[in-house]
């Protein structure tokens, strides 16, 4: 759960999460120190990477939890996972057994951090590894030698890195110095890459039988001119051009925004009578990234997603809106020459024609994913993971 400075709810539980917290550590460091062989995932949603390790740990025979401190979001997730059996392992920060069942699982896996991660290394041992969840698009904030995520990275046992391209770029270009760096890949790039072909299949379920654009734009930041701009998603006026394009070539548009956006009720009113245009919540899928196998082609601009969707060999359309995080750096992730983005809508409906009207297979930007993925047995990276899980839960 990230937390929301102007949302008072957020501050109430912060305090009581660090003071449940506080209370269970003490007890634990006290009268039990021992550690379970078991695995705790965290971070903000049970999402990317950590929903594929959850999934599996049946396949694997290792006990997975994930712990959430959004008390309707774990209620949420407790209610889906009833089906597969695993609702028990959904833990919430606010409850002490919950967090003594944290503090005394061998290994924590993160993909964005462990709160109060040098006090649980340090005074219960516990090993710590860092998933990931997106392919580092800038460099970081405030320099590579004083970057707060550079250095809270050097904390963990393990970090798993996308590809040998990514672990290059920790080595080369942020001058990363700790031997922790693992090219394991991400677990969701083999789940998608096992299931890629199960679109017919999730469209039935979806009763989806259009051709489908998924539109999955950067973070806003609230950035005034990238949410004014002709391609946002936030303005009606945009909406409306969007679905008059979408109804002459009879597709629909699935709008996936980044987690930490939302959408005005207006525009959310608007979306709900559309018959082109889908808020990506409304339709129900079994993994977050079955979004990414549903559709037919990918529109963004300044997101990582679409090193995720190279996996799937489908073409992908880059946007050029205003860029709202104009004060960072982009590292080649995002600016390479084989990324060419679109400025005008016009641009904008010709490219999509040329992918869907008339199936134009040579915009699947082969060079693009092989720089990316360098040679990544795709098909090994669950495997992988586990073996590197499973190596610490026997030592």
């Amino acid at each position: 759960m990230k937390f929301n400075k102007k949302n008072l709810f957020h501050y109430l539980l912060f305090i009581l999460a660090f003071l449940n917290f506080l209370f269970v550590f003490c007890i634990k460091l006290i009268f039990n120190k021992s550690l379970k062989q078991n695995v705790v995932l965290t971070g903000h949603k049970l999402i990317g990477n950590l929903e594929v390790l959850f999934k599996n740990q049946n396949k694997y025979l290792v006990e997975i939890y994930f712990v959430t401190l959004n008390p309707i979001y774990f209620l949420k997730q407790r209610q889906i996972y009833q089906s597969y059996g695993l609702q028990n392992k959904i833990l919430w920060a606010l409850l002490p057994w919950h967090i003594w069942k944290y503090l005394s699982s061998k290994i924590l896996i993160a993909s964005h951090g462990v709160y109060f991660h040098s006090l649980v290394v340090k005074y219960l041992k516990v090993t710590t590894i860092f998933c990931g969840h997106a392919l580092d698009g800038v460099y970081p904030v405030g320099g590579n030698k004083e970057s707060k995520a550079i250095k809270d990275l050097q904390l963990y046992d393990e970090v798993w890195m996308y590809s040998e391209f990514e672990k290059e770029m920790y080595l080369n270009k942020f001058e990363y110095k700790k031997k922790n760096l693992v090219v394991n890949g991400y677990s969701r790039l083999a789940y998608l890459y096992e299931n890629k072909e199960q679109q017919k299949t999730l469209k039935e379920n979806v009763n989806l039988n259009k051709k489908i654009i998924l539109y999955a734009p950067t973070a806003s930041r609230n950035n005034h001119k990238y949410i004014n701009s002709i391609f946002s998603p936030y303005k009606i006026k945009n909406l409306i051009n969007f679905e008059k394009f979408l109804k002459t070539i009879d597709a629909v548009m699935i709008i996936k925004l980044h987690l930490n956006d939302k959408l005005s009720s207006k525009v959310k009113d608007f979306l709900d009578k559309s018959k082109y245009l889908i808020q990506a919540e409304k339709i129900k899928l079994d993994y977050d990234y079955d979004y990414l196998i549903l559709s037919d082609v990918l529109v963004t601009d300044y997101s990582t997603i679409y090193t995720d969707y190279l996996v799937l060999n489908k073409p992908i359309i880059f946007l050029a809106p205003p860029d709202p995080n104009e004060n960072w750096k982009y590292t080649e992730v995002i600016k390479n020459k084989y990324i060419k983005r679109l400025s005008s809508f016009n641009q904008f409906t010709q490219e999509i024609m040329n992918c869907l009207v008339e199936d134009n297979k040579e915009i699947n930007n082969f060079q693009l994913k092989n720089m990316i993925y360098r040679n990544l047995e795709i098909n090994k990276i669950i495997d992988n993971c586990f073996i590197s899980i499973n190596k610490y839960l026997i030592n």
